[in-house]
């Protein structure tokens, strides 16, 4: 459950892990009960909202919450015509390359694409797209080998990606925020686990592992954003108040506090020494 717990904190701006036992329900018990989401308060600055969704839309009723905080288009694996749940990122990229191509021609409106990717994904016992001669790590673990494969597939498409915008697009701004939505299980080894899922793993650690840790990046075509904020590690909540700081929008009063929330915390949300603080 380590992606729709990620989803909930990036596009709400509030933590999935503060809701304690109930985290991995909050996608449906807080469907329609949100009206200041990130992709809600985009749609108010005019922006149309489109989702590329690997899933069917229905995958855990996930379409109901997505609609309810703003995101109201949704390609799913139906819609953008996948064979599998699980193609290669350059073919969720050249979906929403097209979308937005066709969104330009017919309309001066400002866009938000939220593309979710799975090349990376679990499971890593199988060699995907052996086609493609990418470097691994010959010598670790087969899972560690494969994962790195596709991580390097990733990045090469993630780059295709950023050339093609500025190629197809020279007179627009783009502004790309990347995250990881969790470690992958190649992972789970280094912190002492060995078969268990996801959900035991986020179960048994507290909330200060580094097992909790990925990455998230912001490129800028066309423009220059200002510095990111001067932190190592940011919880997923922030990361929908840094979009709008990154991309010079007007800041909601609500997720203006949730940047001095950041820095009362130090980065964090759920693990922040002030709980009063977050309540």
């Amino acid at each position: 459950g380590g992606s729709w717990l990620t989803e909930f904190s990036v596009l709400t701006g509030m933590a999935s892990r503060f809701f304690g036992g109930m985290q991995q329900f909050v996608q449906v018990y807080m469907a329609g009960r949100i009206d200041d989401a990130m992709p809600a308060a985009l749609a108010q600055c005019g922006y149309r909202n489109v989702m590329f969704y690997p899933y069917l839309k229905g995958f855990f009723g996930s379409s109901k919450f997505f609609e309810s905080v703003g995101l109201k288009q949704i390609f799913d694996l139906k819609a953008q015509k996948a064979q599998s749940s699980m193609e290669m990122d350059s073919f969720y990229y050249a979906n929403a390359l097209e979308e937005i191509a066709q969104h330009k021609a017919g309309s001066q409106q400002p866009l938000f694409v939220y593309v979710q990717t799975m090349g990376a994904h679990w499971p890593y016992d199988v060699t995907y797209w052996p086609e493609r001669k990418v470097a691994g790590a010959p010598g670790a673990s087969a899972e560690i080998h494969e994962y790195l494969r596709r991580l390097a597939m990733s990045k090469e498409d993630y780059e295709g990606f950023r050339a093609a915008l500025a190629q197809r697009f020279p007179d627009q701004r783009f502004l790309i925020v990347q995250y990881g939505d969790h470690q992958p299980l190649a992972t789970r080894a280094f912190f002492g686990f060995e078969q268990q899922e996801i959900e035991d793993i986020n179960a048994a650690l507290p909330d200060s592992s580094p097992a909790f840790e990925t990455y998230f990046s912001v490129n800028a075509i066309n423009f220059t954003p200002p510095a990111l904020p001067q932190m190592q590690v940011l919880d997923a909540a922030y990361l929908g108040a840094i979009l709008f700081e990154q991309a010079r929008l007007p800041l909601p009063d609500s997720w203006r506090e949730r940047l001095a929330l950041m820095t009362h915390c130090n980065g964090r949300y759920a693990a922040c020494p002030d709980r009063a603080a977050v309540l």
